[in-house]
């Protein structure tokens, strides 16, 4: 190693070790606490995500879903305001022994969880109308289930535009992860996204061209 390079390891390494010493005991409890409650939060959105629990979504289910989306959102901007000043710094430090991979990709993973978080919440104020009409039985001459579903399904375009924007911005954080270097546990969730990122994707597009396959002129004024 250079001399020069060894000394700005050294001086990073120092560096690093300060800001920890600083780092009061009560913030780091803060972050785990953090962290614990999104990754449990994380875990219960999974399973309402599986197709069996979607296939029989009602209008009541929403509440406890919304709420998820409350947490998910507010422990993800905790961390950032608690681990921001590290961020920039994070992307140097690959080296470091056994979570080097992980502590590297940190900006990305907060990226795409934070945008995973956004578009969910935005789909879900965009079909939870839909949910609604779909429970409701057609009243006496107001046509189809279909044409009282079509408006909703309209109004919920701003909505699901602004998800796919999120997750367009999601699959960019993702491609800046290499998963041969993250640890076993965070390589594993990331691979899980691989799985359902695709399928919403798919899901938010074809929900946002419904209404023109359906016949609908645009946005009722």
């Amino acid at each position: 190693m250079k001399p020069k390079r060894h000394w700005d390891v050294l001086g990073l390494i120092a560096v690093i070790l300060l800001a920890l010493a600083l780092w009061p005991g009560s913030k780091g409890l803060r972050l785990w606490q953090h962290l614990d409650s999104l990754r449990a939060t994380l875990l219960r959105l999974e399973a309402r995500a599986k197709p069996e629990t979607l296939g029989n979504l009602q209008p009541a289910d929403f509440a406890p879903i919304k709420e998820d989306f409350a947490t998910l959102e507010a422990d993800l901007a905790a961390i950032e305001a608690e681990v921001g000043p590290f961020l920039p710094l994070a992307r140097h430090l690959g080296w470091v022994p056994r979570f080097g991979g992980d502590i590297a990709a940190a900006p990305a993973l907060l990226e795409v969880t934070s945008g995973i978080a956004e578009a969910g919440h935005l789909t879900l104020e965009g079909v939870e109308p839909l949910v609604t009409a779909w429970g409701e039985p057609p009243a006496e001459g107001s046509g189809s289930l279909l044409e009282q579903m079509l408006p909703a399904l309209v109004d919920a375009g701003p909505r699901l535009a602004e998800a796919q924007t999120e997750l367009e911005r999601v699959t960019a954080a993702r491609a800046e992860l290499d998963v041969s270097r993250l640890s076993p546990r965070v390589a594993a969730q990331v691979e899980r996204l691989d799985r359902y990122l695709p399928l919403l994707r798919l899901a938010v597009q074809a929900a946002r061209l419904a209404p023109n396959l359906l016949g609908a002129e645009g946005p009722r004024s």
